[in-house]
């Protein structure tokens, strides 16, 4: 599994939401890979806020998800379609963990 395939995965394994073979590749490569350790705590972080019923994502994760949305603020015009494909990920692995935490497979 890659970092890319992974990622994908992240909103699933913390909603409990993969079958088990799914989850054992995500956390094999969650045990190499500090980057999608990383990107993992991101989602958790996401996750517990909105388990929250806050009104106000609190700064820090709102800064976080904002450099992940935009990124640089002087971005070329192919990174900025790069930055608004990962906006699109972004808001489909939101989805997926939002529908996840529901039960909605």
């Amino acid at each position: 599994m890659n970092c890319e395939e992974a990622s994908e995965l992240l909103p699933e394994l913390l909603a409990g939401a993969l079958g088990r073979e799914a989850e054992l590749d995500a956390l094999t490569h969650l045990a190499r890979c500090a980057g999608c350790r990383g990107e993992l705590a991101f989602w958790a972080q996401v996750s517990m806020t909105a388990k929250s019923g806050a009104d106000v994502l609190p700064e820090e994760l709102f800064e976080s998800v904002r450099e992940k949305l935009f990124g640089a603020r002087t971005a070329t015009a192919l990174e900025s379609l790069r930055i608004a494909g990962r906006a699109l990920w972004m808001a489909g692995s939101a989805c997926r963990l939002a529908f996840s935490a529901a039960g909605i497979k």
